[in-house]
């Protein structure tokens, strides 16, 4: 149960109720999908592709910009990538154990450049799969966000203390964000399509916020 903070005590009665009664969340919306694991992950990928779109929408709408207010904008869209790949390759992988193919591990880390590769090795020569642009976009943020893929996470490494920003390049987010709104809206496309084959997608409006 969530309880209020004794610091809203103070509030009069009416304007709690409004507050209750605003933006109300479920977070145990997914417990309504039992045991579909590709469509959880779906929803959840979707989830984070929806917010780097907002973050960047609201970033660029500012007159002043901070270096590390731009930070959970990579990481929305690193962990959106992490996601849509995980969800593709439960989805894959759904299919295989029905049709009882052998199926090889897949990797358990964060490493969305090593996720690609596997996800691709679930495709045949002639299957549709993600452009050759988009794959190249998640490998630059793979890349960007250092080889133990923590550097959105946290600014340096705990155990070496070595600083994952140094050498990095200066680039524009408006840049990203139009990168974002192909590469990003076709790997969210890709990944629905394979969780949802059946296009009974839970909530079209979930792909309102693409960037134009």
């Amino acid at each position: 149960m969530y309880t209020f903070s004794k610091s809203l005590s103070s509030l009069p009665r009416d304007e709690l109720e409004r507050l209750a009664q605003s933006g109300s969340i479920n977070l145990g919306w997914w417990n309504s999908l039992g045991v579909d694991k590709p469509k959880a992950w779906s929803q959840y990928a979707d989830g984070f592709y929806n917010a780097a779109c907002g973050l960047m929408d609201r970033f660029l709408e500012k007159q002043g910009h901070s270096d590390a207010n731009a930070l959970p904008i990579f990481y929305m869209i690193f962990h959106f990538i992490e996601l849509a790949l995980k969800a593709s390759i439960e989805a894959k992988l759904e299919w295989q154990r029905l049709l009882e193919i052998p199926i090889k591990e897949p990797p358990r880390n964060h490493n969305i450049s090593n996720l690609l590769s596997y996800l691709a090795s679930l495709f045949g020569p002639g299957d549709e799969f993600l452009s050759d642009e988009t794959q190249e976009f998640i490998r630059k943020m793979a890349v960007l966000n250092g080889r133990s893929a923590q550097a959105f996470r946290y600014p340096s490494e705990n155990k070496s203390g070595k600083n994952y920003w140094q050498d990095q390049p200066v680039f524009s987010i408006g840049i990203l964000k139009v990168e974002f709104s192909i590469h990003g809206t076709e790997l969210n496309g890709f990944q629905s399509m394979l969780c949802y084959p059946d296009h009974d997608s839970y909530d079209a409006e979930s792909y309102d916020n693409t960037n134009e």
